[in-house]
């Protein structure tokens, strides 16, 4: 009996270990289909679309030859309904090839009318008058600092302006930057705009990550508001923020909530009520601080010059107008730093400045006689 069974398993085994030729995968078939994409021949308008830019939307239509350049475009291209008040026209790209009119309105329908005699760079014209529909679509959401370099007014300021475009939120994270560490911070962030990851925490080209170079001191998520493909412009309340009142400059990088993106727009900016003025000469810095709130000079404003390697290089104060004149021969290296209590303000030398080499700054000159003249009016 044992024998038996011992063979009916030998018998499944075999059968269950003989090659089913019909369990096998299948070979490979399928036909790729390709798309049907009838080419352009002649001179004809290749497509029509919204082409967004920072300075707005504006409605494009793209040819397969370049214009000539000197026709009428408003008179050969029109559109169907009224648009505008007529202050836009179209221009024509570098390439010959595309024309905008700026400043149509996002999510609407607009029809555009094609003269058959619009004259292509080789001769040809298109021949037959063209009529083509458009639809702008909704604007691109975007958020940015309005303003780089800022001076906060520590007295009544608003706060720190966002400019947005359909972003409902947008996370903020504000940065302390290191009194150490403000010569080598100007030299990297000379000013705000898009930044990337790698740009931000970078250490390639001699450059620090901003890690090294400042301390995170608050975040937060802000409401932007605003109705749908509206520019709205809108102040963070940074003046009532606890974290942001120590005097100093702050770093801040904000991105849309919800989003994912590769880069973030950043500003830095300082708090503080001292307006600070200066004129550079051969050996002397001239330096005169006042109160952003009223006005009047502000006396004894120490002011402390920094190297680049944020050493203290020269200091001094400011007299009662609040004027100072320092032995001081100009670096683009180094930064100015006035501080008056609780306040602080800085200014790098590496940021562009007015230059007034070119013009009389001597007085006026005096004469032996004025002539004052005037007479009564009769509004």
């Amino acid at each position: 009996m044992l024998l038996w069974v011992v063979l009916l398993v030998v018998a499944i085994g075999a059968v269950a270990c003989k090659r089913n030729e019909s369990g096998q995968l299948p070979a490979a078939s399928g036909e790729a289909i390709k798309a049907d994409k009838q080419a352009i021949t002649g001179f004809a308008l290749a497509r029509a679309y919204p082409d967004q830019t920072s300075d707005g939307l504006s409605l494009a239509l793209e040819f397969s030859r370049p214009l000539v350049g000197t026709q009428d475009f408003d008179a050969l291209v029109r559109f169907e309904e009224k648009v505008g008040t007529g202050d836009s026209s179209w221009t024509l790209s570098e390439d010959g090839k595309t024309l905008r009119y700026p400043y149509v309105e996002a999510a609407k329908d607009y029809t555009v009318l094609v003269d058959a005699n619009l004259l292509a760079a080789d001769g040809s014209r298109l021949g037959k008058p063209l009529k083509q529909k458009v639809y702008t679509g909704e604007l691109k959401p975007v958020a940015g600092f309005a303003s780089q370099g800022s001076v906060l007014p520590a007295r009544e300021s608003r706060g720190l302006p966002v400019v947005s475009v359909n972003v409902p939120e947008v996370d903020v994270e504000f940065l302390r930057v290191r009194e150490k560490s403000l010569p080598a911070f100007f030299q990297q962030f000379q000013r705000g705009g898009r930044r990337g990851s790698w740009d931000l925490e970078s250490e390639y080209s001699g450059k620090q990550p901003l890690s090294k170079l400042a301390d995170p001191v608050y975040v937060n998520r802000f409401i932007l508001g605003g109705k749908q493909n509206e520019r709205v412009l809108t102040y963070l309340p940074t003046q009532d923020i606890k974290e942001l009142q120590e005097p100093g400059l702050y770093f801040a990088v904000m991105k849309r909530a919800g989003s994912f993106e590769n880069e973030f727009d950043t500003a830095f900016f300082t708090v503080s009520d001292i307006g600070l003025h200066t004129r550079a000469y051969k050996d002397k810095l001239f330096v005169h601080t006042a109160s952003l709130q009223s006005g009047e000079a502000l006396k004894n404003v120490e002011l402390r010059i920094l190297d680049a390697k944020g050493e203290l290089f020269l200091k001094g104060a400011t007299d009662g107008n609040g004027n100072a004149l320092l032995n001081y021969t100009l670096d683009a290296g180094h930064v100015l730093t006035a501080r008056s209590k609780t306040d602080i303000s800085l200014l790098p030398f590496n940021q562009p400045a007015l230059d007034l080499s070119e013009f009389a700054v001597a007085g006026r000159q005096g004469a032996w006689f004025d002539v004052f003249a005037w007479a009564g009016r009769d509004l």
